[in-house]
């Protein structure tokens, strides 16, 4: 059975015959014994190069005598530094016969069924899409085989190499710089650019005959590294984007300044392996600052000055231990700063013209900042139960919504909190031993912001304008009186409790007849004291419930026909009894 190899430097290869399996740093030796096989180290599509620090030996021995072996180099793309071998002869005794580069493509090896083996060892500074090695025996050779199935990006198969669909290269069709180069022109309304020479030209490779960093003459703005594309310089190339395109793969170098894009960062806008320098001041970009920019590890200098983002500065951007210079002036930024932003050289931290929380930040690195003071004002009320768990309202000014703060009760803080406005806060106020503290608002990073602070004190008992509910003091409802302690609300003159709903007060239509002890005056009755009370003799006259009168004479008679009716009852009775 012929050998399609798929060696993967994290896991199992494919019809190996030897019981060996790689590791996740591709050491050790493996066995491969078929007529012709594969050998690669590119991984999968999603991957961003090879793995770093490998050290792999493919030892070929095929089972059956031969008396040549092929190497055919169908791709090559690694680092400088790093390095491919081939050696005739087995592990103890290596004869080196062969240094690959990319200029080689053939090598032929007379044998007397002596073992071959390739070596690929990668020093884990900088890595690329790595290489694609066919070997096979006495010149019988596979016939259009598509390896890895040229990455689900190919049209087929020609003498072992694919045809790839527009925006690829390579023998398995892993080169992608012109994909993304694609992308970016469409995007970004290539064919409105000032300069987009060669741009979408599928029939030129961006990085045609470069081996170091030049400047391309072909592809307007690019620059290659190692066949790659690693710089994109636009600066004031017209750029309008529908959405930020994703980045090529290895770029090191963006400048997409004095642009008008006119959209938001995406996260794959902001990241790459080996991304050092991210230049988008005046570029009219707006929405938050992504988060990813925290996975560049070698990000050093960020200029997004000039433009409109919003939000706050992700604490993601914690992460970039390479981070040497930031400047995102002239934003409307919000919020605090990463405290990494400190460790970074004197005078490369450009802040000024955002929204940030004062005090400044002591840092030598500051070169410039703005802020804004947090102030607040008062606390009401200013005291309460031991116990907490009531909301108070602070006033003051520059109260975000947009960012999360603390409201500190002496060593307590809460972020229990509800946004009225800019200079309104309700906060529930945290339990606390009685005593007198300082209230003041910090941010998440537990700094204070702003210099003025209140005072609440804590009580062993609800305070007048409060009242006792649920082992708390709450405030008094509307339309109540709270004399505090233990007391429950009792109504103002004017205003009733309602029969139904506790704590729920109405404010009667005639203020007089609503009387403070929650009952109504004489005559009236209903949930506010609008109705009569015609059972005790009452009826609307007017617009008033008054007392039903008779005249003096009228009473007289009612009672002497009362007396006549009960005289004749009584003569009926008795005259019945004598019948009887």
């Amino acid at each position: 059975m012929l050998l399609f190899l798929q060696f993967l430097c994290f896991s199992i290869i494919k019809h190996q015959t030897a019981a060996t399996n790689p590791n996740p740093q591709c050491k050790g030796i493996y066995n491969l014994t078929d007529s012709f096989g594969f050998i690669s180290n590119s991984i999968s599509t999603q991957s961003r190069g090879y793995i770093p620090n490998q050290n792999c030996l493919w030892f070929i021995q095929p089972s059956t005598s031969y008396s040549n072996i092929t190497f055919e180099i169908l791709d090559f793309e690694v680092d400088q530094l790093d390095s491919v071998d081939i050696y005739k002869g087995d592990t103890q005794i290596l004869n080196h016969v062969l240094h690959v580069t990319r200029s080689v493509s053939y090598f032929v090896g007379n044998n007397t069924n002596e073992p071959w083996i390739i070596s690929f060892i990668a020093d884990g500074s900088y890595e690329r899409d790595g290489f694609l090695i066919l070997y096979y025996v006495d010149g019988i050779k596979p016939s259009n085989t598509c390896y890895l199935n040229c990455m689900n990006r190919g049209l087929g198969c020609v003498d072992n190499r694919c045809i790839c669909q527009e925006g690829y290269e390579g023998a398995i069709c892993l080169k992608d710089d012109k994909y993304y180069l694609n992308n970016i022109y469409d995007m970004c309304n290539g064919h409105s650019w000032i300069q987009n020479t060669q741009w979408k030209n599928n029939s030129l490779d961006p990085c045609l005959g470069m081996t170091v960093s030049l400047t391309n003459a072909n592809w307007y703005g690019v620059e290659c590294s190692t066949f790659r594309v690693t710089k994109l310089a636009l600066a004031g190339n017209n750029l309008t984007c529908s959405s930020m395109p994703p980045l090529p793969r290895y770029i090191e170098y963006l400048d997409i300044s004095f642009n008008k894009i006119n959209n938001a960062m995406t996260d794959e806008s902001v990241v790459g392996r080996y991304l050092s320098i991210y230049l988008a001041q005046n570029a009219s970009l707006t929405g938050s600052i992504p988060s990813a920019f925290g996975r560049n590890t070698y990000l050093a200098t960020i200029n997004l000055s000039n433009n409109n983002l919003t939000g706050i500065i992700p604490d993601a951007l914690n992460n970039l231990a390479s981070l040497r210079m930031i400047n995102l002036e002239n934003n409307r930024l919000i919020g605090h700063i990463p405290n990494n932003f400190a460790l970074l050289s004197d005078n490369k931290l450009f802040l000024q013209g955002n929204i940030f929380w004062c005090p400044r930040p002591n840092w030598k690195s500051v070169a410039t900042f703005s802020c804004k003071e947090v102030n607040l004002y008062s606390i009401t009320p200013n005291s309460g139960s031991q116990i907490g768990g009531y909301t108070v309202n602070i006033t003051g000014n520059n109260f975000l919504s947009e960012i999360e703060i603390f409201v500190v009760f002496d060593d307590i803080k809460t972020n229990n909190i509800l946004y009225m406005d800019n200079n309104l806060i309700q906060v529930v106020v945290p339990p606390h031993p009685s005593k007198t503290v300082a209230v003041k608002i910090a941010s998440a990073s537990n700094e204070f912001i702003g210099i003025d602070y209140a005072t609440f004190t804590y009580l062993k008992e609800c305070p007048q304008g409060t009242f006792r509910e649920k082992e708390a003091c709450a405030l008094c409802p509307q339309g109540a009186f709270c004399k505090g302690g233990g007391e429950k609300p009792t109504p103002l003159f004017g205003y009733k409790e309602s029969e139904n709903v506790p704590l729920l007060f109405y404010q009667c239509f005639t203020k007089s007849d609503c009387l403070e002890d929650n009952t109504c005056s004489d005559g009236y009755k209903g949930s506010r004291c609008h109705a009569c009370d015609t059972y005790t003799g009452f009826a609307l006259i007017g617009k008033k419930c008054q007392k039903c009168f008779l005249p003096k004479v009228v009473e007289y008679l009612i009672a002497l026909v009362a007396i006549i009716l009960f005289v004749l009852y009584l003569n009926y009775s008795v005259e019945s009894n004598k019948s009887n």
